[in-house]
């Protein structure tokens, strides 16, 4: 066992990051180990293939990289998991310390959950024990004075030696902003103002509202973003118009960059910052924080990258949709107020005199020290500090306590400032936007409450917020409500003609046996609420969502223990949804995509009977009658081998002229090796079928380290070119054939 545990670390920082199975086993380790009290549902939890964010499991496997270079034990590195995930802030590894007082002492009693729509041949069901219902509009405070005295009281509960809870974030130092990188020695382009040809875009979840990515184009132009193994970020701009020549580059040494937006001839890069940049610390005194930046580049000529604007926002980064011209960008921020002061050697005397210290500056502090601040550095500009807001923009729901504050800022890439934001006390999970509305959520437990009542304790619920983004110059909060259970990721919520439509999981045990369902829950907004209006549950009894996607007024949902439920949802009565059909097979799809009305495809993993994921799967179903929906047709690659796509669906690509799918894909015949790292294109036919699949991969170009081949990362087209990019350069192929047309390597 110690053998294989030893192989197995040492798959973090190689040629590809662990099995997912390990994953899970490592999580189950950090949690026995730091909270040995954990409920069997909440354990069940863990052990889902998702119990990590993805955005956590890379910190995790980063951190551990890093450490794995220092030559560490085993236990020391799972030491730095462990811390990783504690200086993050996730709730999982203190699921039920959290659920109690400590994550915001909600104190509303239950209501009984309306009853939901019956599933065809089984009898209507409800959620276990938590479907609040009631009031959830948020509510602002009156006054400065008000707002201040919260902040105070609220800080004071929390106090420590050590500051509160959440207010540092212990990161490395700043070290710069934008940096020329190296030019290299790439032929450069002519003007841009030839036409061009048709192209495929970021792969989104709804048409019109562009997501962050780390590849963005326009058919002249190519910007790619790429890390840098000593940290930091690089930006490389290539005209695609005939090939891939580049054209120049920018750096970022610091930081951890999450995406980009390229609109017009502006480039918004996104970064999450471990530590605050000089200038912030100048602001606010403060060091030991995270911070987003949004840098802003114009590429106008594109021989010439040039920095535009640097804007520093408190709060780490959660997510961003580009709609209507204007950035909506989420950050959040744990907690803020005073810098806690240095313990010293941590002695019981000195730790009584920190606390007390603290509880002084606590008491001294003014409402701006418990607001975000900003940082924006525009070119030629004389540096701007201040915050994003003042206490008026600051809300929070009736029952909600804490300092966590979620903050939504609007920025113009024409003209970027911290204009009209807008914050909410909470924290944040997934959002989720379509061309007039944002949604946030964030999580909460029910144990405080369930408790009271002597009722099972570990109930999660789902609070999500309505924000109005149709004018491009402000974002407006419009409703609140809550849902049973935890969603799976941004998919698990649509919008359609006007209401809001939520597909979750909820926990629940009756002694050792798992009596989980799922649930599609239909909210519209009603005087400031959003309200329920219907629910189907009975979806995978025992089991938990692996991916959802919305098509119209149709809804499919996989769960998964051991077999692959395929539900088809039917959403054409908002009051009434109903499940119209569905269907098991082996295995589990984690990323859905509608290829026509008739035709969805899923990516994800076979499994045996006992539910061990094997090889890569995709599988073809024909959903042309939803009352029995049909798997006609499916491949599988490999013994063991993964996507990646349930944590990151931009790499999946479906070029409708051509009938032409590309899925990145990691395969292998043995669990501790590797056979094949790159990405399968294969097309489908009009009929149902998948054809014979075809393996890129950049292993074994010139400039490619042999000892760790590169993950193919994105795919596009471009003409009649196929483009497959990864960490090490550019492939182009020919779209017809599939054939190679040339290798370009990304520089350094």
């Amino acid at each position: 066992m110690t053998d294989r545990f030893e192989r197995k670390i040492g798959e973090i920082g190689g040629p590809r990051s662990p099995d997912p199975e390990f994953r899970d086993r490592l999580e189950r380790a950090i949690i026995h180990e730091s909270a040995p009290e954990v409920t069997p549902a909440a354990r069940w939890r863990i052990d889902g293939p998702r119990a990590l964010s993805s955005r956590m499991r890379s910190r995790i496997e980063a951190a551990m990289t890093r450490r794995k270079r220092w030559s560490l034990s085993p236990l020391r590195l799972i030491a730095a998991a462990v811390a990783v995930v504690m200086l993050a802030g996730t709730t999982i590894v203190i699921v039920d310390r959290v659920g109690k007082r400590g994550s915001g002492g909600d104190e509303r009693p239950f209501v009984a959950a309306p009853t939901n729509s019956p599933t065809p041949g089984s009898t209507p069901s409800t959620p276990p024990k938590a479907a609040p219902s009631g009031p959830s509009t948020l509510r602002g405070f009156k006054s400065a004075g008000q707002f201040l005295a919260y902040v105070h009281t609220e800080g004071l509960k929390q106090n420590g030696p050590y500051g509160i809870p959440g207010s540092i974030f212990e990161g490395g130092g700043y070290s710069g902003g934008p940096v020329a990188a190296a030019p290299g020695s790439a032929p450069r382009a002519p003007s841009m103002a030839l036409p061009y040809e048709p192209y495929s875009t970021t792969n989104v979840q709804e048409a019109g509202v562009d997501e962050p990515d780390i590849v963005k184009t326009d058919g002249r132009r190519m910007i790619v973003l790429t890390h840098r193994e000593i940290g930091g970020s690089v930006a490389r701009l290539f005209d695609v118009r005939k090939g891939a020549r580049f054209l120049d580059s920018i750096g970022f040494s610091e930081g951890e960059a999450s995406g980009l937006f390229l609109a017009g001839d502006r480039v918004v890069v996104l970064e999450d910052r471990l530590a605050a940049p000089r200038e912030a610390r100048m602001a606010t005194h403060v060091s030991a924080r995270r911070w987003t930046t949004v840098t802003v580049l114009s590429v106008a000529d594109p021989e010439n990258i040039m920095v535009v604007s640097s804007m520093h926002i408190e709060g780490s980064y959660v997510d961003a949709r580009l709609a209507g011209g204007v950035v909506r960008l989420v950050v959040a921020s744990d907690a803020l107020g005073p810098s806690p002061v240095s313990v010293g050697k941590g002695s019981p005397e000195e730790l009584e005199a920190a606390e007390k210290a603290n509880e002084r500056s606590i008491r001294r502090s003014i409402a701006g020290d418990w607001v975000p601040h900003f940082v924006l550095q525009r070119t030629g500009r004389a540096t701007t500090t201040g915050h994003v807001h003042d206490w008026s923009a600051i809300s929070r729901p009736p029952d909600q306590a804490g300092l966590g504050m979620l903050t939504v800022l609007t920025i113009d890439p024409a003209d970027p400032a911290p204009d009209n934001a807008m914050s909410i006390v909470g924290a944040g999970n997934e959002i989720y936007a379509s061309l007039g509305n944002l949604y946030v959520t964030s999580n909460r437990w029910e144990d405080t409450i369930a408790a009271r009542n002597g009722q099972p304790t570990g109930g999660m619920v789902t609070r999500i917020h309505k924000l109005d983004i149709s004018d491009p110059a402000s974002t407006t909060y419009l409703a609140s409500g809550e849902v049973s259970g935890f969603l799976l990721n941004q998919f698990s919520m649509s919008e359609y003609a006007g209401r809001l439509r939520v597909a979750t999981t909820v926990e629940s045990f009756v002694g050792n046996t798992d009596t989980s369902e799922s649930f599609m829950t239909v909210l519209s907004e009603t005087a400031g609420r959003l309200v329920r209006v219907g629910s189907v549950g009975n979806l995978g009894k025992g089991e938990r969502i692996f991916s959802v996607r919305f098509a119209g007024r149709t809804a499919y949902v996989v769960t998964f223990r051991q077999l692959d439920p395929l539900y088809v949802v039917d959403l054409r009565k908002p009051n009434h949804p109903r499940v119209r059909g569905q269907l098991k097979v082996p295995g589990f799809s984690e990323y859905l995509h509608p290829l026509s009305e008739a035709l969805l495809v899923g990516v994800g993993r076979d499994a045996s009977r006992s539910g061990v994921a094997k090889g890569l799967q995709l599988s073809l179903f024909d959903v042309s009658n939803p009352a029995s929906p049909e798997r006609i047709d499916n491949l599988i690659q490999g013994d063991y081998g993964q996507s990646g796509l349930d944590r990151d669906h931009h790499a999946f690509l479906y070029w409708e002229p051509e009938r032409l799918m590309v899925v990145p894909a990691v395969i292998s015949s043995d669990p501790q090796g590797i056979d094949f790292v790159g990405a399968i294109a294969l097309t489908v036919s009009p009929t149902g079928e998948f054809g014979d699949p075809v393996r890129l991969t950049h292993v074994g170009r010139s400039g490619v380290n042999k000892d760790a081949p590169p993950e193919i990362q994105r795919s596009l087209v471009i003409g009649r070119r196929l483009l497959t990019i990864s960490e090490e350069g550019i492939l182009l192929s020919d779209l017809g054939t599939l054939d190679d047309r040339a290798w370009v390597p990304f520089l350094s």
